[in-house]
């Protein structure tokens, strides 16, 4: 069912506003740009204002706009255009069939030489993995240093948002493509579209590093803990003579 603003003659009672902070770098892009972005937020009734100064974007509702969530999606469009996504991928988040989803991935590690490894890994050899990815789900997916960000239908956002984080748990990217590759297999197939995926489908196990240290046994005995120690020849041949003297 598609919005007809002709069915909503009245204004809204409250004004909805906006406000999105932007970073100094992207100050050129948004100057380039502002003629495209106030004609676009125009056709959809919304009022923006640039503050370079403050480096904010003002939005909020006009008395001619009828469309509730119109205010919402243009919030979107200017988050996205403030994380570097070109216009022409924003634009598209005004359509009600797409979603969009932001992930920091620098949460997801536990310090910095993690992160670095399994950023990279997730980028992959000249950006093989995220082309394929992208391919894959039919999304637009840019990395900024710790931010991702996906551009794509509802489903095929979260196939990317489950992909990333299990990426940053350390599961392999190859193997989870694979996956993947395998799911759109049997979900084009119309026979086994409706069987247990678990016989098609490959398990991806999340991959293990480092060396296996060994646990160090620990023994009670009259209340207090000590570590059991290699038994020593020397300790063996004072032992028997103890008891061949008794």
């Amino acid at each position: 069912m598609e919005f007809n603003e002709e069915e909503f003659k009245d204004q809204f009672l409250e004004k909805s506003r906006f406000e999105i902070v932007y970073a100094r770098h992207l100050e050129s892009t948004l100057k380039e740009n502002q003629k495209r972005i106030k004609a676009l937020l125009k056709e959809k009734n919304v009022r923006i204002k640039i503050n370079y100064d403050e480096r904010v974007v003002q939005m909020s509702t006009t008395s001619k706009t009828r469309d509730p969530y119109v205010i919402i999606k243009s919030k979107d469009f200017i988050t996205l255009v403030c994380k570097g996504v070109p216009l022409q991928e924003a634009e598209r988040i005004f359509d009600d069939e797409i979603s969009y989803a932001m992930l920091n991935i620098q949460q997801l590690a536990s310090n910095k030489e993690v992160f670095i490894n399994r950023r990279n890994r997730l980028i992959g050899p000249n950006g093989d993995t995220l082309k394929a990815l992208e391919m894959l789900t039919k999304t637009y997916i840019l990395m900024k240093s710790k931010c991702v960000c996906v551009i794509g239908s509802f489903a095929n956002v979260l196939k990317v948002e489950q992909f990333v984080l299990k990426v940053m748990e350390n599961y392999h990217p190859v193997h989870l493509l694979k996956q993947l590759v395998a799911k759109k297999e049997v979900e084009q197939c119309t026979e086994k579209k409706d069987m247990n995926w678990k016989n098609f489908v490959p398990v991806v196990k999340k991959k293990t590093g480092g060396s296996k240290q060994t646990k160090r046994k620990f023994n009670v005995r009259e209340g207090k803990l000590f570590m059991e120690m290699p038994v020593r020849k020397e300790d063996i041949e004072m032992i028997k003579m103890n008891k061949r003297k008794k």
